[in-house]
């Protein structure tokens, strides 16, 4: 394990690049209507200028997001320390420290994508969480089907398993404290990685969760 200061970047596409490929798309589309309004004018509904439209916004934000991906980053990174300390920064400034201790906790789970967004149905969202007294550096990535094998051979990322209204399905996971504990540890974990988790590319985060593995072995879930 190299003894250097190793940092990633995360959320490569963040919310404000997303917003920018909106807009793109947008405009494009409007002003592409307006053109070929003119250019194919019609008495009713002119479908030939809304279907062009829509091709031409559609290729101005997928050009838009090659360009501004990789260029236009967060600011947010992850510094990993050769003693062990993580730092979750924010354009330089720490917004979270863990180093290691007695209390800190390791937690992995899973779920998979159920519908269709940025990531392909049928994915799954395999996340690594650092906790310690309450605080989370939870990242994560998205992994395909084909290559969850290769993520995950041991079966290390626990599922996640969605919250049930069935009465008699709680009932069954109050008969087992231990199982309780965990999807409770796991839901919470899961909450901090919502509210304030970074996203990394599958390398970087393969590369993370090395690391963590490294420093935090005795800390690693059963």
């Amino acid at each position: 394990m190299s003894s250097a200061v190793q940092q990633f970047r995360l959320d490569a596409e963040h919310s404000q690049l997303r917003l920018a490929v909106l807009g793109g798309f947008i405009a494009a589309a409007v002003i592409g209507y307006a053109v070929l309004t003119a250019v194919l004018p019609s008495d009713g509904l002119n479908i030939l200028a809304i279907l062009g439209a829509l091709f031409i916004g559609y290729m101005v934000s997928f050009a838009l997001e090659r360009l501004l991906k990789g260029r236009w980053h967060s600011g947010r990174t992850v510094e990993l320390l050769p003693d062990g300390t993580m730092r979750l920064l924010k354009n330089g400034a720490v917004e979270q420290e863990i180093a290691p201790s007695e209390g800190v906790n390791v937690l992995m789970w899973r779920f998979e994508i159920t519908k269709r967004a940025r990531v392909p149905k049928g994915w799954s969202m395999v996340a690594c969480a650092v906790e310690a007294a309450g605080s989370y550096i939870a990242l994560y990535t998205f992994v395909s089907p084909k290559d969850m094998a290769e993520c995950d051979p041991t079966g290390a990322y626990k599922l996640l398993k969605a919250k049930k209204k069935d009465p008699s399905s709680r009932n069954d996971l109050r008969g087992d404290l231990r199982l309780a504990g965990e999807e409770r540890r796991l839901n919470e974990a899961e909450t901090a990685r919502w509210m304030t988790g970074a996203e990394m590319t599958r390398e970087d985060f393969f590369a993370f969760t090395a690391w963590v593995r490294h420093h935090y072995a005795e800390h690693l879930p059963v």
